[in-house]
């Protein structure tokens, strides 16, 4: 069935309506400086987790794009294939808002120097703010933290849920949450 399918009318049948599954509350915190986590299991079911340097929500509002630091050995790839199934924890530090996005890894690249260049301007920013929120000693460790180098991993989202303390912790986002909601325009130094 297709996504936003399956409400029946009045007379029986099935409508069909386009829907966004990503909604405005999730790419308003991709447009901020985020903090990012991907995990998923290899092919022995041993989980695996590693930082990302930044998430895009594509146009279709289906899928993201999200670019994970390589990791020492340089088995990422490895790790992103294994299954292909995984999860997105992602939250901005300033307001404490954050979710899970669980999907299906569908493409592996290398990141173009635009998207880099990106990268280090939101990791920049995030580092200012951990400048308002931490002792100076976590802020110089953050500086020096390195995104690079990173694969940029496209993934079919099929669920998302709050993850935000509070009552409504890991509330399920539902597609017709995300339907008839529009794109947002691109942050300023977005490589799209």
């Amino acid at each position: 069935m297709e996504a936003g399918c399956g409400r029946a009318s009045a007379a029986g049948t099935v409508l069909c309506v386009a829907t966004q599954l990503i909604p405005d509350s999730v790419v308003a915190v991709t447009m901020t400086p985020h903090v990012t986590t991907i995990a998923t299991r290899d092919d022995k079911n041993r989980p695996s987790m590693c930082l990302v340097g930044f998430v895009r929500i594509e146009d279709d509002r289906e899928h993201v794009t999200c670019f994970v630091t390589e990791r020492p050995g340089g088995d990422t790839r490895t790790m992103l294939t294994a299954s292909r199934r995984v999860a997105l924890s992602m939250g901005n530090p300033a307001t404490n808002e954050n979710y899970q996005l669980k999907g299906t890894v569908t493409d592996l690249r290398a990141m173009t120097d635009a998207e880099r260049a990106h990268q280090d301007a939101l990791h920049s920013q995030l580092a200012d703010l951990f400048a308002m929120m931490f002792p100076p000693e976590l802020v110089a460790m953050a500086r020096r933290s390195s995104y690079r180098p990173a694969v940029a991993a496209t993934i079919r989202v099929d669920s998302i849920f709050v993850q935000t303390p509070g009552p409504g912790a890991g509330a399920s986002i539902t597609a017709a949450e995300g339907a008839g909601a529009t794109a947002p325009r691109a942050a300023e130094g977005d490589p799209r």
